[in-house]
């Protein structure tokens, strides 16, 4: 069995869907700024698009987490959430989601690798926190299928752990491990991968597992230098790409 169908077969396991996938998600405060932080993103990409209705493809969509973010933006939405797990889909079909008058809602299970729709079909795809759990051949076929069902003025977004991370290279010497699940991408893989197009955007974050709200904002400082601090000081990159 591959690193993948190991990945895939943990990730539908039911009780693991009804008890943990949700509730962790929003459980503490540097969980609560992740998702905000992830949500300006699509939210911003969204209302970006010069059209009335916009199309959105969220590759291994889960239990569609910002879902109810994206049909809150200011645009009418057609929305596609592809997923392996048919017990994430049924967690999400389940949700009572505000929907503006004009929005769309399909649900498709499928593999992400294999994305069912034809090219240039989307104008905004996306996905969080799947490629870090997959093999670099895994996540080069995913990019570049999110890529071919992007339309040319579209944006593909995704996140990945950064290779060049500071505190991944001082670990070692203070004796302490790296997680060898996580699969991890340098600024100058995302450009092998893409062989066409360019980056668009880039979101630095340094991810904070830290609970107390007083030690965090310290710690979140950070953050808010991004745009001035050099990438090897961020544990996380998310990046937006243009055909």
């Amino acid at each position: 069995m591959s690193r993948k169908e190991e990945i895939i077969r943990e990730y539908k396991q039911k009780d693991f869907i009804k008890n943990e996938f949700d509730r962790t998600r929003s459980e503490h405060i540097f969980r609560k700024r992740k998702h905000a932080f992830e949500t300006k993103i699509i939210l911003n990409a969204v209302n970006s698009i010069k059209k009335d209705k916009v199309r959105i493809l969220d590759v291994a969509c889960g239990t569609g987490r910002l879902l109810e973010e994206i049909a809150g933006s200011k645009k009418n939405i057609s929305y596609v959430g592809l997923d392996t797990s048919r017990e994430m889909l049924g967690e999400l079909r389940g949700k009572n989601i505000r929907l503006k008058k004009g929005d769309e809602i399909r649900l498709v299970l499928s593999d992400a690798e294999k994305i069912p729709f034809r090219d240039n079909t989307f104008d905004v795809v996306f996905s969080y926190h799947l490629l870090w759990h997959i093999p670099f051949e895994n996540q080069k076929k995913i990019i570049r299928e999110m890529m071919r069902v992007a339309n040319p003025d579209g944006l593909v977004i995704f996140d990945t752990i950064n290779k060049n991370f500071l505190w991944k290279k001082i670990k070692p010497a203070l004796g302490m491990k790296n997680d060898p699940e996580m699969y991890c991408l340098s600024i100058s893989d995302i450009k092998k991968i893409m062989a066409r197009g360019k980056i668009a955007r880039i979101h630095k974050q340094f991810d904070i597992p830290i609970k107390n709200r007083q030690i965090y904002e310290i710690f979140n400082i950070t953050n808010r230098m991004q745009k001035i601090l050099p990438e090897s000081f961020f544990h996380l990159i998310y990046y937006g790409l243009k055909k």
